[in-house]
Parts: structure tokens; sequence; C-alpha cells
């Protein structure tokens, strides 16, 4: 070491070598930027790469939002259709349950008519089996109006014989000179 330079400058072997000591600070200063630049750039670059993930993951979130908004847009028409589709079935099956109610209640009134005509057939059977007996009972009248004529002629004709009888009777006891 050399009074006056102790602390300042270098010694090697025996030499004193400010120069070179400064020109090493410089390089391990140099070094140090350069390790700050690269961690900088390093940083950088992290930062860059982790923005750029952020990124693809928002837009690999709204790419799957907007899949699930499809998803709900397609759940929603397939719930319209079906609820149209059932609509249409209940409407159907109440036109088809009015129909057979009409099918019915014409049933029924073909069968009502079919009775109310059955009824008239019998009420003219009757009609006119009430009439034969009618006419048969006339004419059972009649006949026994004509037997009680044909009797009272009869009667008649026995009488007037009876009388001719009984006229000659008399005539012949007149004629014999008998007194009656």
């Amino acid at each position: 070491m050399v009074p006056g330079w102790a602390g300042v400058c270098g010694v090697s072997e025996g030499h004193v070598d400010c120069g070179h000591q400064e020109q090493q600070e410089q390089q391990e200063q140099q070094q140090e930027q350069e390790q700050e630049q690269q961690q900088e750039q390093q940083q950088q670059q992290e930062q860059q790469q982790q923005q750029e993930q952020e990124q693809e993951q928002q837009q690999e979130q709204e790419q799957q939002q907007e899949q699930e908004q499809e998803q709900e847009q397609q759940q929603e028409q397939q719930q319209e259709q079906e609820q149209e589709q059932q609509q249409e079935q209940q409407q159907e099956q109440e036109q088809q349950q009015e129909q057979e109610q009409e099918q019915e209640q014409q049933q029924e009134q073909e069968q009502q008519q079919q009775q109310e005509q059955e009824q008239q057939q019998e009420q003219e059977q009757e009609q006119e089996q009430e009439q034969e007996q009618q006419q048969e009972q006339e004419q059972q009248q009649q006949q026994e109006q004509e037997q009680q004529q044909e009797q009272e002629q009869e009667q008649e004709q026995e009488q007037e014989q009876q009388q001719e009888q009984e006229q000659e009777q008399e005539q012949g006891s007149c004629s014999k000179g008998l007194k009656p």
C-alpha cells in the first residue's frame, strides 16, 4: 500500500492499479444494469403473457356466455314449440270431444225419433184394432137386428096363419049351423 492511496485504489502485486478497478466497477454496474434490464424485460414479457392469457380467458368466457345464451334461446324456443304443440293437442282433443258429444246427441235424438215412431205405429195399430172391433160389433148388431126382424116376421106369419085358421074354423062352424 502506498501512503495516501489507502482505500482509494486497489493494490495488485504491490502495484497501484486504479484504472483497472474503475473498469471493473463499470463492468459490474453495466452487468447489473443489464440484469435489471433483463429482469424488466422478463417482467414486461410476463406481464404481456399474463395480459394475453387474461384476454384469452376473457374471450373464452365471452364465448362461453354467448354459447350459454344461445343454449338458453334454443331452450326457450323448444319450450315455446312444446307449449304450442300442447295447445294444439288440447284444441284437437276438445274438438274431438265436442264432435263426440254432438254425435251422441244426434244418436239420442234419432233414438227418440225412432221411439216416437214406434209409439205412433202402436197407436195406429191399436186404433185399427179398435176400428175392426167396432166394425165387428156393428156387424153383430146388424145380424142380431136381422135375426130379430126375421123372428118378428115369422111371428107375424104364424099369427096370420093362426088367424086364418081361426077364421076358417069359424066359417066351418057357421056353415054347419052351429052357433059360435
